[in-house]
């Protein structure tokens, strides 16, 4: 909706993006080059984000291979992939609380922010206890 909002705001088309529907056809690098017209980011700022990005695809797409499922059959194994996991989770945090601040500033024009918008959602979380 802040895609559309400043294309909009610009005379431009909307681009109608539905990125919470399973059969969307837009992929994070498309959405990604889509904010770059109308925000403005340095280079160490884009850098950031597009390394975030390819983890994240890497996490998801190709991660988990035969060698890495046989690792987790020792105690060694699961300890170095925790390891290698929480170095890839703080790659993908930064560019999140990155993109965060640039959606949190869009969406202060519009009389809310991520707390505000998040705020129902974690108000309705159960926890389930030992998650490790």
């Amino acid at each position: 909706m802040l895609i559309d909002h400043e294309l909009e705001a610009k005379g431009k088309m909307r681009v109608r993006l539905e990125v919470d529907s399973p059969q969307v056809h837009k992929k994070l690098g498309q959405l990604f080059d889509e904010v770059q017209l109308f925000e403005y980011l340095t280079d160490a700022e884009r850098k950031i984000i597009q390394k975030g990005l390819k983890t994240r695809n890497f996490l998801v797409h190709s991660y988990w291979h035969g060698d890495r499922i046989i690792e987790t059959r020792t105690p060694a194994g699961r300890r170095a992939i925790v390891q290698v996991l929480n170095r890839l989770r703080e790659e993908c945090r930064k560019a999140g609380r990155l993109v965060d601040s640039f959606i949190d500033q869009h969406l202060a024009k519009a009389g809310t922010s991520l707390d505000k918008e998040s705020s129902p959602l974690w108000d309705q979380w159960q926890s389930d206890g030992d998650v490790h």
